[in-house]
């Protein structure tokens, strides 16, 4: 299976709680820009998850917006600040070896969940916006090392 990463677009410094941060302009835009280059590079995902934080949220949202065929949005707690590899192999388990599965939320746990899975010793930076695609077959253990296929950061495909 190929299990993209997506962390949230550039949000709002501060809101009365974390989880309401909401995109700023400049986040949308990035994520819009980001939804062309994925059409450019024939990436069409079978599932979409994301955290319920606003910002999350929001970006999968435009990202979807971007697909030929919008996908159905899975919100899901899991993908909240906070969580871990195992709570992602728990959510990738059902899923078949030919699905293509988009998951936003964010950092520092896709660094960590990344670097769990790649079996690397250091993380892969995950600025704002930014892509990580990962081939990988389904495990309940971290004993099967997934592969990097794809890593975009914004400055790849949006305007500064």
């Amino acid at each position: 299976m190929d299990v993209y990463f997506l962390r949230h677009g550039k949000a709002e410094k501060h809101a009365d709680c974390d989880e309401d941060r909401a995109l700023k302009s400049k986040g949308r835009e990035t994520i819009s820009c980001l939804g062309g280059k994925l059409r450019a590079l024939k990436i069409s995902p079978t599932h979409l998850y994301t955290s319920p934080y606003l910002r999350a949220l929001q970006t999968a949202e435009i990202l979807n917006e971007s697909f030929a065929k919008p996908l159905p949005l899975e919100i899901t707690p899991t993908l909240g600040c906070g969580t871990g590899t195992h709570k992602i192999l728990d959510l990738l388990a059902p899923h078949a070896a030919s699905d293509r599965i988009v998951l936003v939320g964010h950092m520092p746990d896709f660094a960590e969940i990344t670097r769990d899975l790649l079996q690397i010793s250091k993380a892969i930076a995950f600025e704002t916006g930014s892509f990580v695609g990962l081939q990988w077959r389904p495990s309940q253990n971290l004993n099967c090392q997934a592969h990097l296929i794809l890593e975009l950061h914004p400055s790849q495909y949006a305007e500064d």
